[in-house]
């Protein structure tokens, strides 16, 4: 049983481990990892973390925040190129430059993208609106999730992220070989309790406290269900 946790008010806060999780990193082969697709930590107490790893602990167990160990390259016509993608393309792209194919095979992060953000109520998920062409002033719109909240541009996709590395991690094992994700979480504030709701997430236990300064306390916990992709539990 591994478990993480996070706290979240008025903006999103890394995970934090309370357990500390055993999950290997995937051994490289065909697909080397480049700097970017490896993690240390902020504090200098942990390097050479896989994606993968980062992403499952939360936080390096000095404490410090996973970053890459380098800033990736753009290619040099991406203005141009980049220019009309979707968001899920603009993502996918994005996306690879942090996370190595030998972790997550292009087509299935593909998949995994489209299914985070195919939950949100506009095809462009953040739509940029013009204020004042003149001015050349937007707004960029990040309301359009299933909670309304902008953190559901984040959230979405780390759900859908835990399920995913927990099927492969499970694949070929039963019983008490299986292993599980519980998430722990604390927040106050008029969003975080409704993060993860309508998410791919399979279960969500909420306890609330209206407290007297009229702000809600909730804490959570979710248990993900990673015994079948397509496959919720009764």
């Amino acid at each position: 049983m591994h478990f993480t946790s996070f706290g979240i008010s008025g903006k999103f806060h890394s995970v934090t481990q309370i357990f500390r999780p055993t999950f290997k990193a995937p051994t490289t082969t065909a697909h080397m990892p480049t700097q970017s697709q490896v993690y240390l930590s902020t504090r200098g107490g942990s390097n050479s973390f896989s994606f993968r790893a980062a992403v499952l602990k939360g936080l390096a167990a000095d404490g410090g925040l996973f970053i890459p160990h380098a800033i990736p390259q753009l290619p040099s016509d991406f203005l141009s190129s980049w220019r009309n993608l979707s968001f899920q393309d603009l993502a996918l792209k994005i996306m690879q430059l942090y996370i190595s194919e030998e972790e997550i095979p292009t087509n299935e992060l593909q998949d995994l993208i489209k299914r985070s953000y195919s939950t949100f109520r506009n095809d462009q998920v953040t739509p940029l609106k013009e204020l004042l062409g003149d001015e050349k002033l937007y707004l960029l719109e990040l309301f359009h999730g299933p909670t309304y909240a902008f953190k559901d541009v984040a959230l979405q996709f780390l759900g859908n992220l835990f399920e995913y590395f927990l099927q492969k991690e499970n694949e070929g094992k039963t019983g008490k070989q299986r292993d599980h994700l519980t998430v722990l979480g604390a927040t106050s504030g008029d969003t975080g309790r409704y993060l993860f709701s309508r998410s791919c997430i399979d279960e969500v236990l909420l306890s609330m406290d209206y407290e007297a300064k009229r702000t809600w306390t909730c804490s959570f916990y979710i248990p993900i269900n990673a015994s079948h992709p397509s496959k919720k539990p009764k």
